[in-house]
């Protein structure tokens, strides 16, 4: 997860002020869309420089408020996984938990409990369990 400010501060003037930590003054993301921006994705990764074969992308919060949310956007965390999956020899297992803010993504007993199973499947698969 990255979050907000540190995203979006890179592209974007990001308040100076005392309160520039109040969600109400932070810059919309769509102020923020350009040329940059756009590049700056993983969605386009060459999968076959990727050493890691299989994989689990997780996305936390896309149904809550943005302060809640992850910054990654469902949408790209998905595409990504969809693109390693679709390269011969990876795989990739996609799961959404839309109200599982990002402050409760990967400790709360749903989202740890899915990545718990499939490390344990992927252990097992390959004799290490």
């Amino acid at each position: 997860m990255v979050p907000y400010e540190r995203t979006y501060s890179r592209y974007c003037a990001w308040p100076a002020t005392a309160n520039g930590n109040l969600p109400a003054t932070w810059p919309q993301p769509s102020s923020c869309a350009t040329p940059d921006t756009a590049a700056d994705t993983l969605t386009t990764v060459s999968v076959g420089d990727l050493a890691i074969r299989d994989w689990k992308l997780v996305e936390c919060g896309s149904a809550l408020s943005p302060c809640a949310q992850d910054v990654l956007p469902a949408a790209s965390i998905q595409a990504l996984c969809d693109r390693i999956a679709a390269a011969p020899g990876y795989t990739c297992d996609y799961a959404s938990f839309r109200t599982s803010s990002h402050i409760a993504c990967g400790i709360d007993a749903s989202t740890i409990g899915s990545c718990s199973s499939w490390f344990e499947a992927e252990l097992a698969g390959h004799g290490l369990h």
